[in-house]
């Protein structure tokens, strides 16, 4: 059992509680005050953990919405961001001239929304396993997110066949079908 699970052990009910090298690890990147908690000893850990709670109530909830910036930065992140806004204006353009969507874009659209998924779902699963021992009740919010992301990436339309339907449009293959 690690640490973080521990330290839920001695969190107040609905809250955090971090431990001193993940509190040095976010002190000055996040907005919210936190109150040491002192020295505690954890069930199975051998040496007095230094424990950091949110002052003023702060609930998981809070936290992880503090905290989600710093989770990801990545390239990844920003390029599936704009892809999504470069092939959703294509598409707002073409549908707002009265045109039929062309299935390149459509393809387009459904490879880029594959994309996206899985990378809000890598996001999903690392802010998951940063949040500690807490995250696994079923009321918590990032357990709920797990689940509902799990959920949308075995979605068909978001399937990686996406990406070999793209591909057999853009090769000019005569059977391609962006909705199969």
């Amino acid at each position: 059992m690690n640490i973080a699970a521990r330290l839920q052990e001695v969190a107040l009910t609905g809250g955090v509680a971090i431990s001193d090298d993940v509190y040095r690890q976010l002190r000055g990147k996040l907005d919210l005050p936190f109150q040491d908690g002192g020295e505690r000893s954890l069930k199975n850990i051998a040496e007095p953990v230094r424990t950091w709670t949110p002052i003023g109530g702060q609930t998981t909830d809070a936290i992880v919405t503090a905290i989600a910036p710093e989770i990801d930065k990545s390239e990844r992140s920003r390029a599936a961001r704009n892809l999504v806004i470069e092939i959703n204006d294509a598409a707002w353009e073409t549908a707002r001239s009265g045109e039929e969507l062309p299935i390149r874009l459509q393809g387009e659209m459904r490879a880029v929304a594959t994309y996206c998924t899985e990378i809000a779902l890598q996001v999903v699963t690392e802010a998951f396993r940063y949040s500690g021992g807490g995250a696994i009740y079923d009321g918590n919010i990032l357990q709920q997110c797990l689940r509902d992301m799990n959920v949308a990436a075995q979605h068909l339309m978001v399937s990686e066949i996406a990406y070999e339907n793209l591909g057999q449009m853009i090769l000019g293959l005569p059977d391609a079908d962006p909705m199969r």
